[in-house]
């Protein structure tokens, strides 16, 4: 088996034929299996899968008898993986046809641990917008290089399964953020990763998402576990200061976002307490002055703001709050 497709799917049956036909429809001369996870759907997923699968050899179906969050679902998937090569598709997304092909010629051309992609935009009015995050065609073993192109995103890549064997991430349910992990992890233990400049993947807009409907609260009460497992790993590689840095700037940026949504919101307050502080005492990089800024911040709403403009500016600034008053004035 070449490649093992892993999508986990909760309460997706809009869009789940979509990304089915876009994956059976490939134009691929190897052998792959698409993994679904579901986890726990109380839609019509699991009545659409089951029917689909009776026409597809290659399609496995897994069933969580209750919602254990996106993350232990491409665990799951991985655990039983029979594919030399690893990939995932979020259930409202899909590839572009031929990308299995492609990505997988390359995965072997290179010998690289891991090839990288971009990804394209859709709008539910069919708009299209490339994002060109990857520029040109790089074979690299720089990982602070890299490295801006592993901070979220599971299906820009493909990956050599012995890679994602024996994971520490992904063994805590959670939504959010999970995808950080994992792109750390393998990143850390890649030797070689291949850039390509390629449009492979399609982030489907959906506003009704997982990850897109979370609430601030959901969100800062997950970092705690996310900041524990993010520092086991990063321990366990030995991981070079700056690299740990960038991954901090990182998550400060979406604490920041999070924080001034709510603050500006009529239906959302958040409360935090120590235990949110203390997981960033975790890492030496993270100044006491970096956390006594974020404390400030979560007291003092235009403190918060006056942070969100220095990191990203007046525009994108003024977006967060727009949308924490329900509002969309602002374009992203």
């Amino acid at each position: 088996m070449n490649i093992s497709i892993i999508v986990p799917v909760f309460n997706s049956e809009k869009y789940l034929i979509r990304w089915l036909d876009s994956l059976f429809n490939q134009r691929f001369s190897g052998c792959f299996e698409v993994i679904v996870v579901d986890y726990g759907s109380t839609d019509r997923s699991p009545e659409i899968l089951k029917t689909y699968q009776k026409t597809k050899n290659s399609l496995r179906v897994i069933t969580h008898d209750f919602n254990k969050k996106q993350s232990v679902a491409r665990s799951t998937g991985m655990n039983i993986a029979n594919g030399d090569y690893i990939m995932f598709l979020d259930s409202d997304d899909w590839f572009i046809d031929g990308t299995l092909e492609r990505v997988y010629a390359k995965s072997i051309e290179t010998n690289a641990d891991i090839v990288a992609f971009n990804p394209v935009r859709v709008d539910s009015n069919g708009n299209m917008t490339p994002l060109n995050y990857i520029k040109e065609e790089v074979v690299t073993q720089d990982k602070l290089y890299v490295q801006k192109h592993f901070m979220g995103g599971y299906g820009t890549k493909i990956v050599k399964k012995k890679l994602t064997e024996n994971l520490i991430s992904g063994s805590s349910s959670v939504n959010t953020t999970e995808d950080l992990l994992y792109n750390t992890e393998i990143l850390l233990r890649a030797s070689t990763i291949c850039l390509v400049p390629e449009d492979h993947y399609v982030y489907f807009l959906n506003r009704e998402s997982v990850t897109r409907t979370v609430e601030a609260q959901q969100y800062l009460s997950n970092q705690i576990i996310i900041l524990d497992e993010l520092h086991e790993i990063l321990m366990k590689f030995k991981t070079d200061p700056q690299f740990v840095n960038n991954i901090l700037d990182y998550l400060e940026k979406w604490i920041y976002m999070m924080l001034s949504e709510s603050q500006f919101s009529k239906r959302e307050k958040v409360e935090v307490n120590g235990s949110f502080f203390r997981a960033w005492e975790l890492f030496p990089e993270m100044t006491k002055t970096r956390i006594r800024n974020m404390e400030r911040s979560v007291k003092y709403k235009y403190y918060c703001l006056y942070n969100v403009f220095k990191l990203f500016g007046p525009k994108t600034a003024l977006g967060f709050i727009y949308r924490g008053l329900g509002l969309n004035i602002i374009k992203q």
